[in-house]
C-alpha cells in the first residue's frame, strides 16, 4: 500500500535527540506513513538508532550513505527519490512532530 506520507529525517552526528525525533514522527496520529532517514556520513551510534528503529517498524528506512560535500544536500535528494508518497514532509533530526 502506498504510504498516505513520507517523514524525511536527515542525520549526520546526533544521536542525542535522532530517537526523540523519530518517536516523534511515528507518534501521529495517520499511522499509514513512511519515515526515511537519511544518513549523511553518519557516526556509529547515529547507525545504531538509526538501524535498531528500522529493525521494529516497518515503516522506517535508514539510508545511509557517505557523508555528501556541504550539508548533504545531494543525499536529502536521493532519499527524496525513494519515498513512496506524494506528500512529503521534512523533520530534522533535532525536531519534534505535534
Amino acid at each position: 500500500m502506498t504510504p498516505y506520507a513520507s517523514i524525511l529525517i536527515p542525520t549526520h552526528d546526533r544521536a542525542s535527540t535522532l530517537a526523540a525525533s523519530l518517536r516523534s514522527a511515528l507518534g501521529q496520529s495517520v499511522e499509514n506513513i513512511e519515515v526515511l532517514i537519511c544518513g549523511d556520513g553518519v557516526t556509529d551510534d547515529v547507525r545504531e538508532i538509526a538501524s535498531g528503529f528500522a529493525e521494529r517498524d516497518a515503516r522506517v528506512r535508514f539510508l545511509d550513505f557517505p557523508k555528501a560535500p556541504r550539508r548533504g544536500a545531494i543525499n536529502m535528494h536521493r532519499t527524496l527519490e525513494e519515498a513512496r508518497s506524494d506528500r512529503i514532509f521534512y523533520n530534522d533530526d533535532d525536531d519534534l512532530l505535534l
